[in-house]
């Protein structure tokens, strides 16, 4: 404990609480089992962890330790499944979103539900915004935290929330870099403001859809504003821009090591297996490289946002990012309909349906990749006139 070293408010008190279970025995670190140890703590009932064959290890991305060599992680990474690997990567993580610690769990979800569920307490307010995903929401949830939402991406309804609260309170507010539904982002700057002007008040960000793409290496919205330093937590998801799975919470020290110590999701769950973690640190690397993917992606936002607002007009946000959406009027039977003529022509496009979205608002979402080229955005604007009938 005595490399946690406090850097605000929150985690005084978080190491105030981490404190008690070390002195009483009860705090939670994580170590890597020697492998060439007699097992009796796996969860590897059946030794089917090591039943390959090591000459098969290279085609598998089997983990080798000792002697043994293992496809499966074992346990949860508590007990049996944590390796070096694991770490290693996280430590990458940390340096590259330019926070001092990162922990990997099996999802974004994951992520979400062992923040959301664990740090705020019943002293805790969480405020977010309206249109904040849904395992923000469950996280919130399975806590014991008071909660507000504020009117999307409104500062001032955001202020107006904050004026609610118990001085004494911890304020959480919560938020998305990039609303995919909308495709729109965050007004970040001014909500770190608000938290400087308010005393005992945290910013989390959820990076989902910013991940790997906006930075100057895919480091999130975060970075790329140069506001690391004044967001409490952000939570980056490999299932998105890195093309993988997996998620894993950014912050300091000891954040991280609260949420080892107190979160179910992570205590309880079984570590990611060698060979995802091998994967993951493949698309890591990639990512961090893909600069011209990058670029190809906002040249596809720029001409498709071009001609969706030339054709389409208030149908469309000419704000939204790279992540597009068409409002269809006449409800989620007209969207499907639409969706459907879209897919019989060859263009892979989802409906967004009530009740995920307002009644009144569904829509088409279109989700722009760098691999697309101009004649298939060109071909979806045609297709997508003939089945609006325009």
């Amino acid at each position: 404990m005595d490399d946690l070293l406090p850097s605000n408010n929150i985690d005084e008190e978080l190491l105030k609480k981490l404190n008690i279970r070390s002195g009483e025995s009860r705090l939670r670190s994580l170590s890597i089992q020697n492998k060439d140890q007699i097992d009796f703590a796996s969860n590897d009932y059946l030794g089917l962890s090591k039943s390959f064959d090591k000459s098969e290890s290279n085609q598998f991305g089997i983990y080798k330790n000792g002697n043994n060599a293992y496809y499966g992680s074992t346990g949860s990474r508590l007990i049996s499944g944590n390796f070096k690997e694991i770490q290693e990567l996280e430590h990458m993580l940390a340096e590259f979103h330019k926070s001092e610690k990162a922990l990997i769990l099996s999802s974004g979800y994951s992520a979400n539900l062992s923040l959301f569920s664990t740090l705020p307490d019943r002293h805790s307010t969480v405020i977010y915004d309206e249109l904040m995903h849904a395992s923000m929401r469950d996280g919130i949830r399975l806590g014991c935290c008071k909660s507000l939402s504020f009117k999307h991406n409104d500062v001032n309804d955001l202020k107006r929330k904050l004026k609610l609260v118990q001085p004494s309170n911890k304020v959480f507010i919560s938020v998305e870099s990039l609303y995919s539904m909308d495709g729109d982002y965050a007004p970040l700057d001014d909500m770190v403001e608000l938290c400087k002007e308010n005393q005992n008040t945290f910013l989390i960000v959820d990076e989902a859809h910013t991940t790997g793409v906006l930075g100057e290496k895919g480091e999130g919205l975060v970075v790329g504003l140069g506001l690391e330093k004044h967001v409490y937590a952000r939570v980056h998801t490999f299932g998105k821009a890195y093309g993988c799975h997996g998620g894993a919470i950014v912050g300091s020290n000891i954040l991280i090591n609260y949420i080892i110590n107190f979160s179910r999701q992570f205590i309880y769950t079984t570590g990611p297996s060698p060979e995802s973690i091998q994967t993951l640190s493949l698309c890591f690397e990639r990512m961090k490289n893909a600069d011209n993917e990058r670029k190809k992606l906002f040249v596809n936002e720029q001409y498709a946002g071009q001609l969706l607002k030339e054709n389409f007009n208030e149908l469309v946000d000419e704000r939204s990012a790279y992540i597009k959406y068409i409002l269809i009027k006449g409800g989620n039977k007209r969207c499907k309909e639409v969706s459907e003529k879209l897919n019989k022509a060859g263009i892979f496009v989802r409906p967004i349906l009530s009740p995920t979205v307002k009644e009144g608002s569904e829509r088409l979402r279109i989700c722009l990749h760098s691999f697309n080229t101009f004649q298939e955005i060109d071909y979806l604007i045609n297709e997508l006139k003939k089945s609006l009938d325009l």
